[in-house]
């Protein structure tokens, strides 16, 4: 199959880039104005001038976590460095990699999946580049962005037959948050125990050891306790009609809309909304058992938290621009499942967000949520390939 020609490529690649900013400059106000209209907290970098910095900046002499940190205490031994810069230097810096991080979970999904033509790779940036999820994460300083990062290089990884590469990113990842621990589920549905432990190794010796030396036993096992006692409260915040403030998980959103929609309590909308999750999540896994195309199982494994674990913020889907180029983009694809990555992507995108009054009315609407069920819609209404066609499967991601 003939390939665009990489300047023209390049050229589209910018000009969808290009329009993004200008359709972008044209929806919101400059600031400060612009920080109210993002996000319901009107300050911008909040997450990592707050919890990331503060924590980072007493580690490993401090006995506790800052307020809001909710991350293994290797993110923050990773951080220190950082952090004694001083809150201005390392505020750019942290701005630095996240658009870097940007950019590279934009562009890298052409790479591992190449475009028929250069206008649909321009029209799938300028889409990208739309994605409220990224921009959420540009606002907040979150860590959301590199981790996924990380995990289209572990695809990379996969796609190039390096399998223990792949889970030790993985592991990598989960260790300083646990949530892309689930990408070890992909070795472990397909039969390759031994990359799952070698991710779940990885993690583990990352999570101990480094902090261990640094804190000491009493200290570790405190800090970790708060952490842990911290995202048990957060969780059990998330069973009520708000949903944690308008998490995008599918649990969640769900008990917002029947408990406004029907006499029904949050907690039985909740228990539903879980139920659901839980049976896509199940869906999708054996799907994945019979699935070889890396950039396939990136999509489905990204898919698990927001259908499993709650909360689930707007930053937490970083993944749907990457996800959605590889559900278009698969030759086993048809209508429906393309149509899906198309649903997702404006689902998510920048201008719906400032078509609502307020960022709270945008959060509590679930929109992530409607976009995790279309991404899910459009993986498993996707042809198969029989168990034969995949008896050469390998990676860490399938």
């Amino acid at each position: 199959m003939d390939r665009p020609r990489p300047r023209d490529l390049s050229l589209a690649i910018a000009l969808g880039l290009c329009a993004a900013a200008a359709v972008v400059a044209c929806l919101y106000p400059g600031p400060p104005t612009l920080w109210h209209r993002l996000d319901f907290n009107g300050a911008p970098f909040e997450d990592f001038i707050g919890p990331y910095f503060e924590t980072a900046r007493a580690f490993p002499d401090a006995d506790l976590p800052a307020a809001g940190f909710q991350y293994p205490a290797f993110f923050a031994l990773l951080l220190a460095p950082l952090a004694r810069l001083g809150p201005t230097i390392g505020s750019y810096a942290w701005l630095a990699l996240e658009l870097i991080a940007t950019t590279l979970v934009i562009a890298a999904p052409l790479l591992l999946a190449a475009p028929r033509r250069a206008r649909e790779a321009g029209a799938y940036v300028f889409a990208a580049g739309l994605s409220h999820p990224l921009a959420h994460n540009l606002y907040w300083g979150q860590v959301s962005t590199p981790l996924t990062l990380a995990l289209l290089c572990a695809t990379w990884a996969a796609a190039r037959e390096r399998p223990r590469l792949g889970a030790c990113i993985i592991g990598f990842a989960a260790a300083v948050k646990l949530v892309p621990g689930l990408f070890l589920m992909g070795p472990l549905v397909r039969g390759k125990r031994g990359d799952a432990c070698i991710g779940g190794v990885v993690a583990l010796a990352l999570i101990t050891v480094p902090p261990l030396a640094l804190l000491g036993w009493d200290r570790f096992v405190a800090f970790h306790i708060e952490v842990f006692t911290r995202l048990a409260r957060l969780g059990a915040a998330v069973v009520d009609a708000e949903g944690g403030r308008g998490s995008q998980d599918l649990a969640a959103a769900t008990a917002r809309a029947l408990s406004s929609w029907l006499p029904i309590g949050a907690g039985v909308g909740f228990a539903l909304g879980r139920a659901a999750g839980l049976s896509l999540a199940v869906a999708l896994l054996a799907r994945l058992r019979h699935e070889r195309d890396p950039g396939l199982c990136f999509a489905s494994l990204s898919l698990l938290a927001p259908l499993l674990i709650a909360p689930t913020w707007s930053h937490g889907l970083a993944f749907v621009p990457a996800a959605a180029w590889f559900v278009w983009r698969d030759p086993r694809g048809n209508p429906w499942s393309r149509a899906s990555a198309g649903l997702a992507l404006t689902l998510t995108s920048l201008p719906l967000h400032a078509a609502f009054s307020d960022p709270d009315a945008y959060a509590r609407s679930g929109l992530g949520a409607l976009a995790t069920c279309a991404l899910t819609v459009g993986v498993l209404a996707r042809r198969g390939d029989s168990p034969r066609a995949v008896a050469d499967r390998h990676g860490p991601l399938g």
